[in-house]
């Protein structure tokens, strides 16, 4: 006949047996009892070593894995995102890993040109980021495109408008630039005067 149990192991991780005996006949089980999963690993998956401009987001969330002492990913685990250098928002701070161990924060970078790092805790584990915000561009050169040295009647408007072109540091035609324009001498209307 078949004899069977079932087995309930009790609190303490580590080898069991079980002996089965009938008379003076027995047999050994050896079974072992696992600790409960723990995060043991904190690893980078992709957003390391971003550039984008200050005060704009990261084109790629920060992604990091979290996996137990037998290398299985673990859900719905916190982990704590922080910058601790530079400076920016993360939303969340505090992202939840998913059914494939995974947690990401989006970034948008602080108001200052510079390296960031952003620090991802579990724990006693932990993992950083590097990035960089690069300066927004700054309008360093104006140049007439068309218009100049036209002429016509008092009172009537000229056949071609004025236009100027903005390009920045790195000598790229900027867009979205507001420009004034303003009699510095004689007088007449200007549509509109800021373009």
């Amino acid at each position: 006949g078949i004899a069977s149990v079932i087995v309930t192991l009790g609190p303490t991780a580590g080898p069991a047996k079980v002996r089965a005996s009938v008379g003076s006949l027995s047999v050994d089980f050896s079974i072992e009892a696992l600790s409960l999963p723990a995060a043991t690993t904190l690893e980078k998956v992709s957003g390391d070593n971003q550039q984008a401009m200050v005060s704009s987001r990261l084109s790629s969330p920060l992604t990091v894995r979290v996996k137990d002492q037998y290398g299985h990913t673990m859900a719905s685990v916190q982990v704590a995102f922080t910058f601790v250098a530079g400076s920016g928002t993360l939303e969340p701070a505090m992202a939840v890993t998913n059914a494939s161990g995974h947690a990401s924060p989006t970034v948008t970078l602080g108001p200052t040109a510079g390296s960031a790092k952003v620090k991802a805790t579990v724990g006693s584990l932990s993992v950083e980021f590097s990035m960089e915000a690069t300066a927004a561009p700054t309008p360093t050169s104006l140049e007439k495109v068309s218009g100049d040295n036209q002429q016509a009647m008092v009172g009537s408007r000229l056949p071609s408008p004025l236009t100027v072109r903005v390009k920045d540091q790195s000598r790229q035609v900027m867009a979205g630039v507001q420009v004034a324009f303003t009699f510095v001498a004689g007088s007449g209307t200007l549509e509109p005067a800021m373009a």
